[in-house]
């Protein structure tokens, strides 16, 4: 067991890099050992030692293409920062009171983005993701909205703090894939929450732990977690001298492994650091880390919200069992009822048998570069009518990949231009069928693969163009 010694410090170190592949960094990060100096730093070391004031480290990824990702990512940070500058002693012992305080700031930043979107006639086509830490005493919180993560590397072993929002762990969630194939599926990139939704406030997913001494928190864009799997991001960590080493080798590896994206890294060293060794590490040494998930406490207005719609469904549930029995009893519709009642029990039992596997069919759709909104992933595979990628489309794709294949050099945009055709061309829908499991899932992997065009060559432009045109038939 691990001892439970509170260190009364902590080392931060952050790097990010722009990748092997975007001409551009849409991540955006921060940290602050010192609220009450508004210390806010992006790249150096700095200590933070044990006060009644907590230290803050905040990653955020945009998305929406150039400028609108790093915009939308700027101003989650700074709405973070700007509050915690303004409120240094954020951290009170009411947990609830600060997961419903983060929310607003959460809130806030949505707000702010969908403004800016606005303004810049973007609505609807930028978002970011964003992750917060906040290190306080003895405990560490994090709060998090779409797919960048939290670890926490402890007693020689790296274990995930947050779980994404998105489509692929939909999938993970409801025992339809493994692990190892979420980090191959081509629909890893669509998320289900993001800060910039017009459509939905955003909700953060909270959680809280106590940590110990040696804890080596980290925070990263999926630039990494995207690049390297758990296992080899853990790896990451042994045999290294100090944060600042892990922090280079974390960056290096994703873009060794290709760096399809931005790569973001902030880590959290709590108390003295510790090198580990990876021979001396079993598979038995390491404690589950116990994480207490946080609701936020809501206002009393908010209360009475939440009390009316208790008893709202209530009232209607008891209404529509009052009208069915008429309805049955020839009560109402008396001509009518006796003709349709066997009709409308059968339909009742289909529905019925559909509950258990099948969720709302309401589809979210924006149009982002690379990660979208999409419908939760639990409906039976029978009920899912294909959609073939048209000849048309895929004569364009087929013409674009045999271009490529005659490349001697390819540069990096070639590379992940061909790799995005393949995807396409070999999708596969739920019944492991080549497809897509709906026409809206097929057009935005088509218009994500446009937003790379346009970043190409002349000859990649008039192809973006072709496709545009073809998407605009469908």
């Amino acid at each position: 067991m691990i001892s439970a010694t509170i260190a009364s410090k902590l080392a931060v170190i952050a790097k990010t890099s722009v990748g092997m592949v975007s001409g551009n960094n849409e991540d955006y990060h921060g940290f602050s050992t010192n609220l009450a100096a508004k210390d806010l730093r992006f790249y150096e070391s700095a200590d933070w030692q044990y006060s009644d004031i907590p230290a803050v480290l905040v990653v955020a990824d945009g998305m929406g293409g150039m400028e609108m990702g790093e915009e939308a990512s700027r101003i989650a940070v700074e709405t973070v920062k700007n509050y915690v500058f303004t409120n240094p002693t954020i951290l009170i012992d009411d947990e609830a009171s600060l997961s419903e305080t983060i929310s607003q700031i959460f809130e806030k930043a949505n707000e702010e983005i969908l403004e800016f979107a606005s303004k810049t006639n973007n609505a609807g086509k930028m978002g970011t993701t964003l992750v917060v830490s906040i290190i306080f005493k003895k405990r560490t919180y994090v709060f998090w909205i779409g797919d960048s993560r939290a670890y926490l590397f402890r007693n020689g072993k790296l274990q995930a703090l947050t779980k994404d929002h998105s489509y692929v762990q939909e999938l993970v969630d409801a025992g339809k894939l493994s692990y190892e194939q979420s980090f191959y599926h081509p629909d890893s990139n669509i998320i289900t929450k993001f800060m910039g939704d017009p459509k939905n406030i955003p909700m953060p997913s909270v959680l809280s732990f106590e940590h110990t001494n040696a804890d080596i928190l980290l925070l990263c864009s999926d630039g990494l977690n995207g690049m390297l799997q758990d296992s080899e991001i853990e790896n990451c960590f042994y045999d290294k001298d100090s944060l600042s080493q892990i922090c280079d080798t974390l960056i290096d590896s994703a873009n060794q492994a290709g760096g399809h994206d931005n790569i973001t890294v902030i880590l959290g060293g709590v108390g003295e650091y510790k090198t580990f060794n990876k021979s001396n590490i079993s598979e038995g040494d390491s404690d589950v880390i116990i994480v207490n998930k946080i609701e936020p406490q809501k206002g009393n207005g908010s209360k009475r919200r939440s009390r009316a719609m208790l008893i709202l469904p209530i009232v209607f549930l008891v209404v529509m069992a009052i009208l069915a029995t008429l309805y049955f009893t020839g009560v109402l519709f008396p001509n009518k009822s006796k003709d349709k009642k066997e009709k409308v029990q059968t339909v009742t039992v289909d529905e019925n048998s559909k509950t258990g596997d099948e969720k709302s069919d309401a589809e979210k759709e924006i149009d982002i570069q690379d990660k979208v909104t999409k419908r939760s992933e639990s409906e039976d595979v029978e009920q899912v009518e294909i959609a073939r990628l048209p000849e048309n489309i895929a004569a364009i794709l087929i013409e674009m990949q045999n271009r490529i294949e005659k490349i001697d050099k390819p540069t990096s945009i070639d590379l992940e231009i061909s790799k995005q055709i393949t995807s396409i061309l070999n999708h596969k829908a739920k019944n492991d069928e080549l497809g897509f499991d709906n026409k809206s899932q097929m057009v935005v992997v088509l218009e994500n693969l446009i937003n790379n065009l346009n970043t190409g060559d002349q000859y990649y432009k008039s192809k973006a163009v072709e496709l545009q045109t073809e998407i605009d038939k469908l």
